[in-house]
């Protein structure tokens, strides 16, 4: 939220609220010191009118004052990652949250939420796992276990690392621990694990993964958004994988039943 610390502040946010850009920085001009919050919405209300180069430059001195800042504000970081994004400068984007990561703050897990996001827009999967990987060790929370295994899955369907069958390996770990504490409508941490299974060619497994991660009384999966019509899909799909064609016809006939 805006830290309205000023009238100054609060009629520049009324006036960016408003569409009213022109008067915003004519807002920004009256102040010789200027904080980096205000300098922030600037180079917000100059990319929204055209001026492109100016807002760049600001965002740009933002950046480095970043680094030098003992205990980064969030309005500020969140307000420079979204004039950078409109600019379409990606990597700086990333480099704000990066250098925000890096310090102590009360925001230190927002920052590095956004690091991975960063990361993501930029492809670069080996640095989204290394903070995922940070963050689950650190904040102790399991969706960043299976952020951790996603940007595993993502580095080998890319072709950007040759340990391909060791990642894999690695993030069906990760995510049958993490099952373990995942609540039964928290994400897809049961279909990434079964995913994996299967491109690994492991299709008994990921059919014993389907039957002991399904709900008895839903039919869903474990911590998945899959309905139970397409969890009787797939499972029908893996028997087929098998060899098993009798299990996959029963199979296809509670898909029927369901229906």
């Amino acid at each position: 939220m805006a830290s309205f610390s000023n009238n100054a502040v609060k009629q520049l946010y009324d006036a960016l609220d408003k569409g009213d850009f022109k008067r915003g920085l004519k807002l920004c001009k009256k102040h010789k010191r200027p904080t980096p919050e205000m300098r922030a919405l600037e180079a917000h209300a100059l990319e929204r009118t055209g001026k492109r180069e100016d807002a760049l430059k600001i965002s740009q001195s933002l950046l480095e004052g970043l680094s030098r800042t003992a205990v980064p504000e969030w309005i500020v970081c969140s307000h420079l990652a979204m004039v950078l994004r409109n600019l379409g400068r990606d990597d700086l984007v990333t480099q704000v949250f990066l250098v925000a990561s890096s310090k102590a703050s009360p925001d230190l897990e927002s920052y590095m939420i956004n690091l991975f996001l960063a990361y993501g827009r930029e492809s670069k999967y080996l640095e989204q796992q290394r903070t995922a990987m940070k963050m689950a060790r650190q904040f102790k929370k399991p969706q960043y276990s299976l952020w951790n295994a996603t940007a595993m899955v993502l580095q080998v369907e890319t072709k950007a690392t040759d340990k391909g069958p060791l990642l894999l390996t690695m993030a069906t770990r990760i995510l049958l621990k993490a099952l373990e504490t995942f609540p039964k409508d928290s994400g897809q941490a049961s279909e990434l694990y079964i995913y994996i299974l299967e491109k690994q060619g492991n299709f008994k497994g990921a059919i014993e993964a389907m039957t002991t991660l399904a709900d008895p009384a839903s039919g869903r999966l474990k911590s998945s958004s899959m309905l139970p019509v397409e969890r009787l899909k797939l499972l029908s799909r893996l028997h087929k994988q098998v060899g098993t064609f009798e299990a996959a016809q029963e199979t296809l006939k509670s898909l029927l039943l369901t229906v």
